[in-house]
């Protein structure tokens, strides 16, 4: 979650193409704890017992810090038609003096938004936010020894946590196990908080790797049997980046880090804040994007953050387990150099890393600020992932919801957008058969003016203007 000036904004958060429904917070009865529910080859988002697609007002990062705040921000969110919030919970809040917990201002922000018929998903600040340290506790930050640092450029300590530290992990998890305990005490019956994002933007900054004394160790040591034996269960469904990186070091079941992943970033070389043009080349840049410098060392650092990560989930789910997920700082230009991006994140290239690692981790999402908001959706469907989108940026990029309800046969609301269908066959081509705009009543599609020659581009595109609206398509194929 980046900083914003303004307290709120909209965004799309996209999960699964399923139809909205009113919620409803009234019922005597528990409802049934929010899932993702197995569906073919998709995972549906279950809350009160019915498919639900997140349409979210954002916080910034540190609204939900007091309630007094919030009270003008509340109804912006409800004006807007939304069913759902994200906001931040911090660890240094909840946790001010090791082993004494504060709840109160996340149980306030949980009854205001029932109060205003939202649905809650919060983030856990806490070991890391945007490849930094910044919302632990003050006894964290001042027991440096205890709680170690990452180190950069051979010698150069950095606020940032490791996560080769034991003693970082187990008391970020105590923590976030008491906070579950606590929402679980608290919201059991209605289920307003539906989910859990655990950490932010997690990866090392200004350098490719962690080189602390410990981190050096275990980098020099082998790689953890458990990884390999996941390598070499799953060789034929590997991400191609892990694929190929294995397959050009010989494939190896055993070894150090770079003997199995190759070499890391050689010794001396000092990361830029951004690799810029100049003084790469725009080619370099391009192939920047592309390629996966100092492969290894960003596994190692996956590995290392996907399994804190994932302890922190076992312990929040053995308390209360609503589905938990993990964001990423994406590569992108100026900054495609593990280093200039966090270091060992969740982006594509190390999802088998995550998966690994991070079995009880429900899923993987992007924060998507980049111009090619498609390829990088699509990338994030690897791997069975659902698509989850926490962060993206508003303007005229415009937005849309797609829902399938046969081959063919779509659903698509939205504005400020032109929407091309293609096949995965090459030799086949896609044209609109009948398209026509309408609205739901009760659930019920009530169909308006059938559209076709301007209105559809010729029978190649949808177009979805300025005013936002719904248009039901049925596609064909031909040759």
């Amino acid at each position: 979650m980046k900083n914003r000036n303004q307290t709120c904004r909209s965004l799309i958060a996209i999960m699964l193409l399923l139809p909205l429904f009113s919620i409803n917070c009234s019922r005597q009865t528990p409802a049934p704890i929010p899932s993702l529910k197995e569906q073919g080859t998709a995972k549906q988002f279950i809350v009160d017992g019915k498919p639900f697609i997140a349409l979210c007002g954002e916080l910034g990062n540190n609204n939900a810090t007091n309630i007094d705040y919030l009270k003008p921000i509340w109804p912006v969110l409800t004006v807007g038609n939304l069913n759902s919030v994200i906001a931040g919970i911090s660890w240094a809040m909840v946790e001010p003096e090791e082993g004494k917990y504060n709840f109160d201002i996340v149980g306030a922000v949980i009854n205001d938004a029932r109060k205003n018929n939202l649905k809650l998903i919060f983030i856990w600040f806490a070991s890391w936010k945007n490849g930094k340290s910044s919302y632990i506790p003050d006894w964290v930050k001042k027991d440096y020894v205890r709680f170690p640092r990452i180190k950069i450029n051979e010698t150069e300590t950095i606020e940032l946590i490791t996560p080769l530290s034991e003693e970082n992990r187990n008391a970020d998890a105590r923590a976030f196990a008491a906070l579950m305990k606590y929402i679980k005490e608290v919201d059991s019956r209605q289920r307003t908080v539906i989910m859990m994002q655990v950490e932010n933007e997690v990866g090392v900054l200004l350098d490719s790797r962690d080189r602390s004394a410990i981190a050096n160790e275990a980098y020099k040591g082998p790689v953890p049997q458990e990884l390999m034996s996941y390598i070499e269960k799953n060789k034929d469904n590997l991400v191609p980046e892990l694929k190929e990186v294995w397959k050009a070091n010989g494939s190896k079941m055993s070894g150090t880090w770079e003997e199995v992943f190759g070499p890391g970033k050689p010794k001396g070389l000092v990361m830029p804040v951004r690799n810029l043009v100049p003084p790469m080349t725009q080619e370099e840049q391009d192939e920047a994007l592309v390629t996966y410098p100092f492969y290894s060392d960003e596994v190692f650092m996956a590995w290392y953050y996907s399994t804190y990560i994932n302890y922190i989930v076992e312990a929040g789910k053995a308390e209360y387990p609503i589905p938990m997920f993990v964001n990423a700082w994406l590569k992108q230009r100026e900054h495609s150099w593990p280093g200039t991006y966090p270091s060992g994140g969740c982006l594509p290239h190390v999802f088998d890393i995550y998966h690994a690692g991070g079995p009880s981790i429900d899923f993987l999402a992007p924060d998507l600020y980049r111009p090619d908001f498609a390829n990088i959706a699509e990338q994030f469907t690897r791997s069975g992932n659902p698509l989850f989108i926490p962060e993206t940026s508003g303007g005229a990029q415009g937005a849309a919801i797609f829902i399938m309800t046969a081959p063919g046969e779509f659903y698509i609301g939205g504005s400020g957008m032109t929407i091309t269908f293609s096949q995965k066959n090459p030799e086949f081509k896609t044209g609109l058969a009948t398209v026509e705009e309408g609205t739901f009543v009760q659930g019920k599609w009530i169909p308006g003016r059938r559209l076709a020659g301007d209105d559809t581009g010729q029978g190649s595109n949808l177009r979805l203007g300025a005013g936002y609206n719904i248009q039901k398509v049925s596609l064909y194929s031909y040759k």
